[in-house]
C-alpha cells in the first residue's frame, strides 16, 4: 500500500469524546470553571456517557453551550461547525473518511481481550519480540524499529528497539491520533511512507515535525482469531524510497511474530 491515500487531510477528522470535549473546555476555562460546565452540560443536555458520544447528543451540547455567553458560546459555536462538516463529508464518497471503523477497532471489547490476554501490555518486554525489532532494524537497515500495539487511543510499544533516550523511549506510547500506525489498522495492509513531510494526513504530526519521523514501513499482526493486534513498523528520520525486498523481509518478520502470538493464543484458558 503507497503512502498516497485518497482521503489525505480528512483523516484525522473524527467525532469529539467526553474526554475531546472536557479537554477543550479545561484549556479554554482552567479545570475548575469547567468541570463546574461540565457537569451543568451533563445535567442539562441529558449526557450519560463516559466515553463517546452520539451525534444528537453532540447536537444538545452544541445548542446549550451556544445559547451562553462569552468564551462557552464559542465551545458551542465551535463544535456545531465541527459536526456539520462532519456530516458534510459523510455524505461526500470522496472525503469520507471511515473513521468510525478505526474507532470501533480500537475499543472493540474482543480485540482488546485478546490484546491483554496475550501480555502485550505488560511491563516485562517478550524477549521473542525484542529480538525480532533488532532483526527488523539491522535488515531494512534503519535506526528504528517498533511492535506497536493499538488500542483505545492509544498506541503502545511493546517492544522497541533504537528509539535512545528521548520521550518515545520513556514513554513507550503516543496518542493514536499521531500514529502512523492507525493507518496500518485501517487497512489491514502493508504501509509505506517514503517521506512524511510530502504525504498530506502524515505532515503535520507532532512525531514528524518534533520527533523526524520521515520513512516508515509497517506490516500488520493479524492472528488466526482474525484479530489484528498492531504493526511491526521501522523508522528513520531521513526519507527513504523501500524496495521488494524490503517488504518481503518486514513481512516476514510479522509473520514470525503472529506465530508467535498465536502459540501463545493457543495456551490461553478461555474464559468462562
Amino acid at each position: 500500500m503507497s503512502s498516497e491515500r485518497p482521503l489525505e487531510k480528512y483523516d484525522h477528522f473524527s467525532l469529539p469524546t467526553v474526554v475531546d470535549l472536557h479537554a477543550e473546555l479545561t484549556d479554554t476555562l482552567g479545570y475548575s470553571r469547567a468541570e463546574t460546565l461540565w457537569n451543568l452540560i451533563k445535567k442539562e443536555c441529558s449526557i450519560s456517557s463516559e466515553n463517546f458520544l452520539k451525534m444528537e447528543e453532540l447536537r444538545r451540547i452544541s445548542k446549550w453551550c451556544t445559547n451562553l455567553s462569552g468564551a462557552a458560546k464559542c465551545i458551542g459555536v465551535s463544535l456545531k461547525l465541527k459536526l456539520d462538516t462532519f456530516e458534510a463529508l459523510e455524505k461526500d464518497e470522496k472525503y469520507n473518511p471511515d473513521r468510525q471503523n478505526i474507532r470501533k477497532l480500537l475499543h472493540d471489547e474482543e480485540r482488546l481481550k485478546t490484546i491483554a490476554n496475550l501480555g502485550l501490555l505488560d511491563n516485562n518486554k517478550d524477549p521473542f519480540l525484542l529480538r525480532v525489532v533488532e532483526e527488523a532494524s539491522a535488515k531494512l537497515n534503519l535506526p528504528i524499529s517498533v511492535v506497536s500495539i493499538l488500542f483505545n487511543d492509544m498506541q503502545y510499544f511493546a517492544a522497541h528497539h533504537g528509539l535512545g533516550s528521548g520521550w518515545l523511549a520513556e514513554s513507550e506510547a503516543t496518542n493514536v491520533e499521531w500514529s502512523f500506525c492507525q493507518y496500518v489498522l485501517d487497512s489491514n495492509e502493508l504501509l509505506e511512507v517514503s517521506d512524511a513531510e510530502k504525504v498530506s494526513y502524515l505532515k503535520d504530526s507532532p512525531l514528524v515535525i518534533n520527533d523526524s519521523v520521515i520513512c516508515y514501513l509497517g506490516a500488520p499482526l493479524t492472528l488466526k482469531n482474525g484479530v489484528t493486534v498492531g504493526t511491526l513498523c521501522v523508522i528513520g528520520q531521513e526519507a527513504k524510497c523501500f524496495d521488494q525486498s524490503d517488504k518481503v523481509n518486514l513481512l516476514e518478520l510479522a509473520d514470525q511474530i503472529t506465530g508467535h502470538l498465536n502459540d501463545k493464543l493457543d495456551n490461553i484458558i478461555p474464559e468462562n
